[in-house]
């Protein structure tokens, strides 16, 4: 008897996931609405009316899809653009976030990290009035670090209805496998940047229009898609390691999606928050086994190929690091962000601005002979005079804006935020959200800087607050209500 009873139950021990189930419905309504996103990007007028069509439908029929649209909408994930609309989307987000925090009702974990996420803000603008540059100026770029204020949204989204926060996970996962396909028809099949028209690297003002589509079909030349869709998957790494098991197929998909973006901070953030989350005991030791076995293997692969999936130059930036580098090894190091990292430091030294940062500067509305610089290690001539802000490597970022006391008091909050919620259902996915988004970041990659990464954090804080709200909901408590 005891024998059968111990059988029965190791394996959910072992495994509770359970195997995801999307009904054909639930992926048309996705597929429908990033198409309609799609054809917003490349400013084709039948996708405004789709995507509004769709998300007034969606707000009224089913909640859980109206909250992944208007986030994927607000975050933009490379279908869209700032211009798209008129209005930088992240803007709205953040209108959205301040015009809820006034008029919601909160639940006192509410209300805790509303005065965290204000003391936060208050310690921004301490930081901004101790530089030269003019507040006006520095609210400019301030602003898109609050981003994390989206987490009111899923909370109004759902005010006085029911929430599963296991729903909302199994419901995002259309979204993600669609936005894999994105990648695969622009990296594998047409060559281009059609499906995600905002997905070309660097300068972002080039994109497809439905009148002028950047791309080659079938021409086997494989460009590199913008990892920008991809940041979406931080939300589902949780989901995947503790809740749900997907079919191989999907597997396949975003694995396939990961080599059009070819992007190894991303995938590796991917991968160790999964890591991180899911293995326990000798199951993580497993793991990291595993991942160090594999890396000559994928790296000779990659060097076969000639460095198609960038492991291989990943990996040898690192092998001849302090090899008799001089300044200008430096400057080329991950990728060029030395070029960008380096003189930036120097200024911050050079005026010791090392504890307080900068400042919030604005690459084009700063003037100050101070904040520019002239960048000798840039091989492109014309880029060389800049202000001396905007890396891609979010701590630095900090760093330059807020000096080390912003970037201690930026890590305090963040994860000052787990540790006041980490008594309720689901606070871990905060938590894995956060650690993914912060490992994106050590290339420029989203990060806690970026309105898009931002939002991701402030959806999953949001998240973890609705379903402890729907707990209290339960025992009698009061509902959120406008």
């Amino acid at each position: 008897m005891m024998g059968v009873t111990t059988s029965a139950v190791a394996p959910a021990v072992r495994d509770e996931r359970v195997p995801l189930r999307v009904s054909g419905y639930e992926w048309a309504w996705a597929a429908v609405f990033m198409g309609g996103m799609t054809m917003c990007g490349l400013q084709f007028p039948l996708g405004y009316l789709i995507v509004l069509v769709v998300l007034l439908n969606r707000f009224v029929r089913d909640r859980y899809d109206f909250l992944i649209q208007i986030t994927i909408f607000f975050g933009r994930f490379a279908l869209i653009g700032n211009d798209t609309f008129g209005l930088k989307p992240e803007d709205v987000a953040l209108g959205l976030s301040v015009v809820g925090l006034i008029f919601c009702r909160r639940t006192p974990m509410m209300n805790r990290v509303f005065w965290a996420c204000l003391c936060y803000i208050g310690a921004m603008f301490l930081i901004a009035l101790t530089s030269e540059e003019l507040m006006s100026v520095q609210i400019r770029t301030m602003r898109a670090r609050w981003g994390m204020l989206y987490f009111i949204v899923p909370i109004l989204v759902f005010a006085g209805r029911d929430f599963d926060l296991k729903e909302m996970m199994r419901r995002l996962f259309p979204y993600i496998i669609i936005m894999s396909i994105f990648y695969i028809i622009d990296g594998f099949i047409l060559n281009g940047w059609v499906m995600l028209p905002y997905g070309m690297q660097g300068d972002q003002s080039i994109h497809s229009t439905f009148s002028n589509l950047v791309c080659t079909p079938f021409s086997f030349v494989f460009p590199r898609i913008f990892a920008e869709g991809l940041y979406i998957m931080a939300l589902a790494v949780l989901p995947v390691a503790l809740y749900y098991r997907l079919p191989l197929w999907q597997w396949i998909v975003m694995g396939v999606a990961s080599l059009a973006s070819r992007t190894v901070t991303v995938m590796a953030g991917l991968v160790a928050t999964y890591v991180i989350f899911r293995g326990h005991g000798r199951k993580l030791l497993l793991y990291v086994v595993i991942g160090m076995m594999s890396i000559p293997v994928v790296y000779l692969i990659d060097k076969g190929t000639g460095g198609f999936m960038r492991v291989q130059s990943t990996i040898d930036q690192f092998l001849t690091l302090g090899e008799g580098m001089d300044e200008d090894d430096m400057a080329n190091f991950a990728s060029g962000r030395g070029a960008q990292v380096i003189p930036k430091l120097e200024a911050l030294y050079d005026q010791d601005r090392e504890w307080l940062g900068f400042g919030f500067l604005h690459p084009e509305l700063t003037k100050k002979a101070k904040f520019i610089i002239d960048n000798d290690l840039y091989i492109d001539v014309e880029k060389a005079q800049e202000v001396v802000t905007e890396v891609e490597v979010a701590p630095v970022q900090t760093v330059l804006d807020m000096g080390y006391i912003g970037f201690a008091v930026q890590l305090l909050f963040f994860f000052g935020l787990y540790y006041m919620i980490r008594k309720l259902p689901y606070s871990k996915y905060y938590l894995s959200v956060l650690v993914c988004i912060f490992i994106f970041g050590v290339s420029g990659y989203s990060g806690l800087n970026t309105p898009g990464g931002l939002i991701m954090i402030g959806f999953a804080l949001g998240c973890v607050l609705l379903a402890d709200k729907q707990a209290q909901r339960k025992e009698g408590g009061q509902a959120c209500t406008l």
